[in-house]
């Protein structure tokens, strides 16, 4: 969201046209039916080992005593951090 909001005011301030690339990738593959671990297993077994960027934050918080292990694990098992 930020670098659109940074781009839209760019286009709308120089009135040029701005190019956003974003790389990319999905946890549990590009649908249901995709197997990531088969056709890329090496590139996989990194993302699987990496915690996701949620459990970083919670962990952080965690550790600066904002938040309690509990309140972390209601908001992964409630499905409001994935």
């Amino acid at each position: 969201m930020k670098a659109t909001k940074i781009a839209v005011k760019y286009q709308k301030e120089f009135e040029e046209d701005i190019f956003i690339e974003m790389h990319c990738y999905r946890r549990r593959g590009h649908n249901e039916l995709d197997d990531p671990t088969f056709t890329n297993p090496e590139i996989y077994r990194t993302i699987y080992e990496t915690p996701t960027l949620p459990k970083k934050y919670c962990d952080k918080l965690q550790k600066n005593g904002v938040i309690s292990t509990e309140q972390v694990s209601y908001m992964f098992v409630f499905g409001i951090l994935i």
